[in-house]
This record gives structure tokens, C-alpha cells and sequence, in this order.
């Protein structure tokens, strides 16, 4: 049973958005209302919704649809306000310089690790993998086989 304070219609434009995690750059309303489980017209709804305010955009020439520049706001509000990203970051920085390969920091999520910060190394030939934002198991990364519990600059 969900809280009274549960705002549906919010967890059905969630569900929009992440019905792109299908690894499909561009999406149908039909694909999305699918994908999302979803009835078409309550995807139309929050499809139109998640347009006009820059979360998604649609191709004017098929009418299908990709997610907006505006979720980058987002993910960029996250990282420049996590304390763990902010005091890493030019230790990664300096780190990756001195040993000349790429270090990244990762935020653990359940049984998940996302990437919050990758500095570039000598041989970034796969781009997937060098963007912020990727999700992995962690079972399948050297950096899930210990949880790092506390912030030890909080005091």
C-alpha cells in the first residue's frame, strides 16, 4: 500500500523517462507507453508534459522521441552537490595524472554501482564506458567488492 502523500501521476512521468533505459535513442508513443506500462493516453499525457518543460524533445520530422538536455541539469545539481563527489573529484583528477590511467569514483545503489566520476585515461576507445551515469552490478566491478560505509570529512 502506497502513502496518501504517493503522487501517481509523478511516478508515471518517472516511468516515461525511464522507459529510454531501453538503450533506444529515439522512442515511438507506442514504445513508450509499452515500455513504461503504461495506457497511451496517459503516456501521451506525461510525453506532452515532459516536452513542453525540456525533459524530453521530439524529432519534428518523425514525431518520435528522445530524452531532453534538461535531465543533464539534473544529473549535474546531483554531482556538484554530492559532498563524497566534491572532496573525490581533484583527488581522482590528480591521481589519474600522476599514474596516466583513467580512476573512477562510484556510488553504490542496492546491489548497483553508478558511476559519478570517470577522468579520461590514454585509451578511452569505448565511449559507453567512459560516460557518468552508467549502472553496473556491482558483482561485475572491482569497486563492488567492498562497501564503503561513512564520510570521514563530515564531522
Amino acid at each position: 500500500m502506497k502513502s496518501a502523500l504517493f503522487v501517481q501521476s509523478l511516478e508515471k512521468a518517472f516511468k516515461v523517462l525511464e522507459a529510454f533505459g531501453s538503450g533506444d535513442q529515439y522512442l515511438s508513443l507506442g514504445e513508450i507507453a509499452t515500455l513504461s506500462n503504461l495506457d497511451k493516453a496517459a503516456a501521451q499525457r506525461c510525453v506532452h508534459t515532459l516536452v513542453e518543460t525540456g525533459y524530453l524533445e521530439k524529432d519534428p520530422r518523425t514525431a518520435r522521441l528522445m530524452l531532453g538536455k534538461r535531465c543533464l541539469d539534473l544529473t549535474y545539481n546531483l554531482l556538484r552537490t554530492n559532498p563524497l563527489v566534491i572532496a573525490a573529484t581533484p583527488v581522482l583528477m590528480q591521481l589519474g595524472r600522476d599514474i596516466g590511467e583513467r580512476v573512477n569514483l562510484s556510488l553504490f545503489d542496492g546491489t548497483s554501482l553508478i558511476y559519478a566520476v570517470r577522468t579520461p585515461s590514454g585509451d578511452d576507445s569505448y565511449f559507453v564506458s567512459a560516460l557518468i551515469g552508467r549502472r553496473i552490478p556491482a558483482f561485475c566491478s572491482a569497486g563492488g567488492g567492498r562497501r564503503f560505509h561513512g564520510f570521514p570529512w563530515k564531522r
